[in-house]
């Protein structure tokens, strides 16, 4: 029988603090603005000076700003909190939010509730570099193109057409093209999250391991200088190369050419593009080569076949 484990903790006193100072803002604000407020950040300035004055201010200090960003998510989706504009989003506690502000009671929830799994970080992170760009490249600011709130809904919800986009409240002023570069971005990401319902492979390469071996590789460091210094076999030093070339962070294709050999190469290629499946097992059963080898295969035809499909996007 699959069991799912759940870790359940109470955030009671970190949901007083976000709802509170909600309540104690002169007007509505957004999420960014109040997650700044919690965490003490006034490097950006502040909307009003007297809000370093509020009880509430760098009481969330020492949380992650992700962490924070999602308990207000929480907040919303379980009505403790609304949207009081949908172009901007800003915030207004609810009645259920004052009442729980009035009261004793325990905020217990599930853990994952306040993490954002990766796909949807690394799309927000994309997007604002497609903001900026477009800020820089026609002189206008950033929140003409999309504020943060828009841009976090398209990461939500992530339309799948130039139409999609521009009818959500904050696009419309988005031309198509401005439109279709945020869209590319959507279609890669279903793409890789597709992908990873396979083989995992995007997923993996965000690991600690694998972002130490590319910064290593970068700075000229051997498959075994690697092993070395993350104390692992050299395998497991392939492997995370392997990762990151069929992930698109590394172009190690003539390394792979180089450590395969063309007639195994040959065969490894053919292999992976005509099978069905990408195990590599399977791929040893059938043409009998190690396993270091087949990682690298199966990089090499997985790197060629995303290009592909950037190519036909942005086509």
């Amino acid at each position: 029988m699959n069991t799912t484990t759940v870790y359940n903790i109470d955030i009671r006193n970190e949901a007083v603090a976000t709802l509170k100072t909600v309540l104690l803002f002169n007007r509505s604000y957004g999420a960014s603005y109040l997650v700044r407020i919690l965490k003490g950040d006034d490097k950006f300035g502040l909307k009003m000076e007297e809000h370093k004055n509020l009880e509430t201010y760098g009481e969330l200090r020492e949380m992650h700003f992700y962490r924070i960003e999602n308990l207000i998510r929480y907040l919303i989706k379980t009505n403790y909190l609304q949207i009081k504009d949908l172009k901007y989003g800003s915030l207004a506690i609810t009645d259920k939010g004052v009442s729980f502000l009035k009261s004793d009671e325990t905020m217990e929830v599930d853990t994952k509730e306040l993490r954002q799994d990766w796909y949807d970080v690394e799309l927000s992170i994309r997007f604002k570099q497609i903001r900026k760009e477009l800020s820089e490249s026609t002189g206008k600011p950033l929140y003409f193109f999309l504020s943060n709130y828009t841009l976090q809904r398209l990461v939500e919800h992530k339309p799948t057409s130039i139409s999609e986009i521009r009818n959500t409240p904050g696009c419309k002023q988005l031309s198509d093209e401005e439109s279709a570069m945020f869209l590319e971005e959507i279609v890669a990401m279903q793409k890789k999250m597709e992908r990873d319902q396979v083989d995992g492979t995007f997923r993996k390469v965000y690991s600690v391991q694998h972002r130490r071996a590319k910064a290593m590789h970068q700075a000229g460091k051997s498959y075994m200088e690697i092993a070395q210094t993350l104390d692992v076999k050299p395998s497991a030093a392939k492997e995370y190369l392997s990762n990151l070339h069929r992930a698109g962070e590394l172009d190690l294709s003539s390394w792979i050419e180089e450590e395969v050999g063309q007639q195994e190469l040959h065969r490894g290629i053919e292999y992976f593009k005509q099978a069905g499946s990408p195990h590599l097992k399977e791929a040893h059963e059938v043409l009998g080569m190690d396993y270091d080898k087949l990682h690298l295969c199966r990089a090499y035809v997985t790197r060629a076949e995303e290009e592909e499909v950037a190519y036909a996007v942005a086509s």
